[in-house]
């Protein structure tokens, strides 16, 4: 079985609210143009067509994953338009699944509606606790949004729709693990994506900014709670632990950059573009467009291959790291972030104290 995912952009960088710290805002800051846009229906279905090509001739797993800026602001209609034309274009041997990465303010009863009937997987991005999240998750007046976010968890619980929390740890967050882990389990997650703050592409930062060591004793600490609970019968999914659990056992990481190199992503902006990391939509890695450009076409283009000879920094410590494996070094966009402090690095930090603990709690649920 093959297995494929699109990343994609309908409002490109466009957002309703003006988060301090934002990651995309930067990347489009650096680029010629820092919006392309709402995606056409045009364009949408010429995505669809070029992913039904490349996938059909084999039985394939498609998911079909919208972010931003906020993906929502492209409107219910996009979104019906874009589920029916997969359902009309793609082969029967493709099985697709839909999932959107919000910040949760824009949610409704109809758009509950939609995400059951459709069977969306709903990422909710939330900062720990309302406290810690209303410090940066800003709306265009600067005022905090943690109300409108915990008033739309409520309506996808109440619409049985699934749902994950997507965390960015900030220095805020990082200094309070207890209460982002107890938010967590209160507002019934199964799972938790922790995501260390980033600085500018120029490495300028702010008050939000992490520094390596409490990026540590924040995980530390985190997955004192989350062990503490698994062992219990408990078991929240965090990706970062997931993904070092997969490594101990020897099977192949799903997280990109934790074994030592980058995935290539498919990456749509909203005017059809193609990029191979979220990070990096930047116009030096652009592969093509859906609307002119095959995959297997993109797959062999110049951005790509710049993107994949690029220099990446790789910490002094990696190469006689006995947790190497366990991390590979990290994403190539963490990697300043990883290596700020010379001679110290927070993962390795991090997993020399607190990987048997993770291979012990690992051992516990292969065993039920």
């Amino acid at each position: 079985m093959k297995y494929f995912t699109a990343f994609i952009k309908p409002a490109s960088s466009i957002c309703n609210l003006n988060c301090r710290y934002c990651f995309y805002t930067d990347v489009a800051e650096n680029r010629a143009e820092k919006s392309f846009g709402l995606m056409s229906f045009e364009t949408a279905e010429n995505l669809i067509s070029r992913v039904n090509e490349y996938c059909r001739s084999e039985h394939t797993k498609v998911s079909f994953v919208f972010q931003g800026g906020e993906p929502m602001m492209a409107g219910l209609d996009f979104f019906k338009n874009f589920v029916g034309s997969v359902r009309k274009i793609c082969a029967e041997n493709i099985s697709a699944s839909f999932s959107v990465q919000t910040n949760g303010t824009l949610i409704d009863d109809k758009w509950c509606e939609f995400f059951k009937e459709n069977d969306f997987l709903v990422g909710i991005s939330f900062d720990g606790a309302a406290g810690i999240h209303d410090l940066n998750r800003v709306d265009a007046l600067g005022r905090g949004t943690s109300a409108d976010v915990l008033k739309s968890v409520k309506l996808l619980k109440k619409y049985s729709v699934e749902f994950n929390e997507l965390c960015v740890v900030t220095r805020a967050a990082a200094r309070h693990p207890v209460e982002v882990m107890n938010t967590a389990f209160k507002l019934g997650v199964g799972n938790l994506q922790l995501i260390p703050c980033l600085d500018c592409l120029s490495g300028e930062g702010g008050s939000y900014s992490l520094t390596p060591r409490d990026y540590a004793s924040f995980l530390k600490k985190v997955c004192d709670i989350w062990a503490s609970r698994a062992l219990g019968g408990e078991y929240m999914s965090i990706r970062l632990f997931d993904n070092i659990m997969m490594l101990m056992s020897g099977q192949p990481a799903e997280q990109c950059g934790a074994s030592g190199r980058c995935n290539v992503q498919f990456v749509v902006e909203g005017d059809g573009g193609v990029y191979p990391c979220d990070f990096y939509v930047l116009d030096k890695y652009r592969m093509g467009n859906v609307n002119s450009d095959s995959i297997s076409d993109m797959a062999a283009s110049a951005g790509l291959k710049k993107f994949l000879s690029r220099d990446i920094p790789v910490g002094e410590k990696c190469a006689s790291c006995g947790v190497y494996p366990l991390c590979g070094g990290g994403c190539a966009r963490y990697r300043a972030f990883l290596t700020s402090e010379k001679g110290y690095c927070p993962m390795q930090d991090f997993l020399y104290e607190k990987g048997p603990l993770i291979e012990r709690v690992m051992r516990s649920v292969r065993g039920k």
